[in-house]
């Protein structure tokens, strides 16, 4: 399985958006992707490949509770943010999601750490999911893509250009030739750390509405969020 952290949010049935496995009871995705779900209407599929069939490897789950980050008081630099919102720049755009059950680790189902600040990363990053195509269509088979880590400032610059905002829990990416799209949104972004191992650095928030390519995508950095993450989770 070339992304066994990889999740697809499901309503009815249908793909939605993506989502990342940060532990065997929780997953990571955009805050935005849960904006109107009902609890009861939301499955979550790991190790899935294709839509279009269903792989003895998956694993299927309910959701037991969501939790977004909103009318929360604002912490200090670095974990600074005041609560999701579908204002300028997505702020704080990250949600966590408790399933009913514990998933079975496998080859095809696998969490994964996230990249921690000030951690170090080679550079080589990957993002994965199943977003509309070049052919305007959503993806049949799971697509995976190498990306670039972009200068924090100069995405700032970009989009501040364009009326758009860019925080410090932003992290953005970009290349010539493919991008992400709608479907694609709480999917992660993944890092090699400098032992080689694949660390989450972010989820898919945010870009150009048309998916043009070498338009930077938006990233929200869970880093910046381990505190919420982790009181959430019950973790001390």
């Amino acid at each position: 399985m070339e992304a066994p952290w990889q999740v697809s949010l499901q309503g009815r049935g249908q793909h939605f958006c993506g989502g990342c496995l940060i532990d065997n009871r929780w997953v990571l995705t955009a805050g935005h992707c849960m904006s109107d779900v009902p609890l009861d209407e939301l499955t979550l599929v790991f190790g899935k490949v294709k839509q279009s069939y269903d792989s003895p490897n998956e694993q299927r789950r309910s959701a037991a509770r969501i939790i977004v980050t909103n009318n929360l008081p604002e912490p200090t630099y670095p974990y600074k943010h005041e609560g999701y919102s579908q204002e300028n720049g997505l702020p704080n755009d990250i949600a966590l999601i408790e399933l009913d059950k514990p998933v079975a680790p496998s080859a095809y189902v696998q969490a994964i750490d996230i990249l921690a600040l000030g951690e170090y990363t080679t550079g080589n990053c990957e993002i994965t999911g199943w977003g509309i195509t070049a052919w305007g269509t959503p993806a049949d088979h799971l697509q995976r893509s190498s990306m670039g880590l972009m200068e924090h400032r100069s995405c700032q610059d970009w989009w501040s250009q364009r009326g758009q905002n860019i925080f410090p829990y932003h992290v953005c990416i970009g290349n010539s030739y493919t991008t992400a799209c709608n479907g694609d949104s709480g999917g992660p972004l993944v890092c090699r750390d400098s032992y080689g191992a694949w660390k989450l650095t972010g989820l898919t928030s945010w870009g150009d509405p048309r998916c043009y390519v070498g338009y930077p995508n938006v990233y929200t950095r869970p880093a910046y969020f381990s505190d919420w993450i982790n009181n959430n989770m019950g973790r001390t």
